[in-house]
């Protein structure tokens, strides 16, 4: 329950800066590994080892003789090994050098059969379980010589890697360096200096009951009165958010035609610029400006790239009193959680200013301009960020700029960046999938290439996806914001009694939570301002 809490005001933090605002590579493939053992099947279990570049990972097979395994390319060195229903070794193989390019491999490995080793022993009562900076392991513990291994693996894995090798008197560990997802299992194993390594065991699962949480909501804030907010202040827009684009998105309904995309699209007129392969989508443009054009051909179909866009915030330097903080009871909330900077937030916005301090800045990436230089030529980022870092002391950002100068982009690199925040782009690594990704926009305008991105991480990921519902006091939400997967957060203004929704606040069906906004009066103080 506390964790639960604690996540809940770490929402509210992302969406307390009052930027409630309007969203105003080539293909890839992974290589692949088939694993085979030759016939028949030696002992209870075989531990296949796999190292590459000092890593080191381990498969447990127990009955199955083969397994698909998706590798990075490189060169790996792989053995196995056989145990008995004892844990005691009872077979080897050799060790095979195996260099892996972008293609599958088949890997058939044969295990001689030796005379049983003595079983080495094995930790007792390991437990983990989550800590502010990540996963604390602890272990009742009697050995006084050799050493452990600790491995860990996340449960919708079947590889383990190896992370520490500690002394044999030690009897826990602090697990800091971990990304996204909902739940792990960790395991143990003891070296000596006499004999064979002993096995893999026991296992300690725990989850980050955080991401857990079954988010259902149906709230209609619509009900609340309005606190009127100065015309003055641009929060809003006559037009509302923007509808234009300037070029179009392709998506193929099925392989075979996204295998042939080059062809049909310059058959109908087109050339792509850009693709994202997970999506089966590319971004394209026309042949020739005069040339006739088709929007649609033998199992594609095209879409506008919609613009986006941020919004002025109202935030100011400094507040008379800062009513935000008070109102979502801070100092309580910090009893339960003060973030962790190892669960890194993603801000897909206009980047984060260079000299932004007082948190653990993650490598990004600027899709704007197609490189790392994530700096903030807008502000905006940086205002989201500064605000965030208020509310959250152990805070972790991963600044992803998708928005320009002018606080303007599209719905494409919106969907390339919410990927790689994800973990998830098809050639753009990230190391540290976030935890949470904010996104402080909007759009009137649905898109198929932003559904497919947000569901895709839905499905392949615990992230937690949290974007404003709108400034334009419509009763609807705006997208992605009222994608189901999302959670969308409107505004709310101080007022005497109860706080009242801020009537530039979009409200409806689709609103989820309402966080604290800026108003003339009492606008939000924001650290990351210059």
């Amino acid at each position: 329950m506390k964790r639960v809490l604690g996540f809940l005001v770490l929402i509210l933090a992302l969406f307390g800066s009052g930027c409630l605002g309007w969203l105003g590579v080539g293909p890839g493939r992974e290589p692949k590994l088939l694993l085979r053992l030759e016939e028949p099947f030696p002992g209870e279990t075989v531990e296949i080892f796999l190292r590459t570049e000092g890593q080191e990972y381990l498969l447990v097979l127990k009955e199955e003789r083969e397994q698909e395994l998706t590798l990075e390319a490189g060169l790996w060195k792989i053995e196995a090994q056989a145990r008995d229903s004892q844990g005691r070794l009872i077979g080897f193989s050799g060790e095979y050098p195996l260099h892996i390019e972008k293609k599958t491999h088949l890997l058939e490995l044969g295990i001689e059969l030796v005379d049983p080793r003595p079983a080495l022993p094995q930790a007792v009562d390991l437990q983990a379980r989550w800590e502010q900076e990540g996963v604390l392991l602890s272990w009742a513990n009697k050995e006084k010589q050799g050493q452990w291994e600790v491995w860990r693996r996340r449960l919708e894995s079947r590889l383990w890697k190896k992370i520490a090798v500690l002394p044999a008197e030690q009897a826990s560990f602090s697990d800091t360096a971990i990304s996204t997802g909902s739940a792990y299992e960790y395991a143990l194993r003891y070296l000596d200096e006499e004999s064979a390594p002993g096995p893999l065991g026991p296992e300690a699962a725990t989850s980050r009951g955080t991401l857990k949480i079954s988010w259902e909501f149906k709230h209609d804030y619509s009900f609340l009165p309005q606190e009127p907010a100065p015309r003055s202040l641009r929060i809003w827009s006559s037009l509302g958010p923007k509808s234009g684009f300037q070029d179009y998105i392709a998506y193929f309904q099925t392989e075979p035609a996204y295998e042939r995309r080059e062809d049909l699209l310059k058959e109908a007129g087109w050339k792509i610029k850009a693709e994202l392969t997970s999506l089966a989508a590319v971004l394209v443009e026309p042949l020739k400006k005069s040339a006739p054009l088709r929007l649609e051909g033998d199992g594609f179909y095209l879409e506008p790239n919609w613009e986006i866009a941020a919004e002025e915030a109202l935030l100011g330097l400094k507040s008379s009193f800062a009513w935000n903080l008070e109102l979502i009871k801070l100092p309580l909330a910090w009893e339960i959680s003060q973030g962790s900077r190892g669960l890194p937030i993603a801000l897909l916005d206009s980047g984060l200013d260079p000299n932004f301090s007082g948190a653990a800045v993650y490598p990004g990436y600027n899709f704007v301009q197609g490189n790392r230089d994530t700096a903030d030529d807008n502000g905006h980022g940086t205002q989201v960020a500064g605000i965030l870092k208020q509310v959250v002391p152990r805070l972790g950002i991963i600044p992803v700029k998708v928005l320009d100068e002018k606080g303007s982009g599209n719905v494409f690199d919106l969907a390339a960046g919410l990927l790689f925040a994800a973990g998830l782009h098809d050639q753009l690594y990230n190391p540290y999938p976030a935890a949470v990704i904010n996104l402080s926009l909007g759009q009137f305008n649905s898109s198929t290439i932003l559904r497919g991105a947000i569901r895709h991480i839905a499905e392949k990921t615990a992230a937690l996806l949290v974007a404003a519902a709108g400034n334009y006091d419509r009763p609807e939400v705006l997208y992605p914001a009222a994608y189901p997967e999302v959670i969308a957060v409107g505004a709310i203004a101080p007022a005497a009694g109860l706080p009242r929704r801020a009537d530039y606040s979009n409200f409806g069906s689709g609103l989820d939570l309402t966080a604290p906004g800026g108003s003339r009066e009492f606008p939000l103080e924001s650290p990351g301002l210059p």
